[in-house]
């Protein structure tokens, strides 16, 4: 049998994938001297991306309770942990 989908996860990947690099291609569009109005509104719409990502990979952790302990725990350097510190890294620096 096949396993099963986590589409939590998938749209994580995703979601937070697609956020960085558009980060990325406007902080080089920016570098480039392209209007900062544009690049400003990609950066935003690159965070709102980044955090809607965090937010689907707290949901895969199923309930309510799982996810506040992954997130008051996140000096333990589970999985879970690491990959919201990483986000918070990437929001922090946009």
């Amino acid at each position: 049998m096949a396993p099963k989908i986590q589409w939590p996860l998938v749209l994580f990947s995703m979601l937070a994938g697609c956020g960085g690099c558009a980060f990325a291609f406007a902080g080089i569009a920016n570098a480039m001297g392209e209007s900062i109005s544009v690049t400003l509104f990609v950066t935003i719409v690159a965070f709102v991306l980044v955090v809607v990502g965090a937010i689907c990979s707290m949901m895969h952790l199923a309930t309510p309770k799982h996810a506040f302990a992954a997130v008051t725990h996140l000096l333990s350097f589970s999985g879970i942990s690491v990959e919201l510190i990483m986000l918070g890294v990437v929001c922090a620096l946009m």
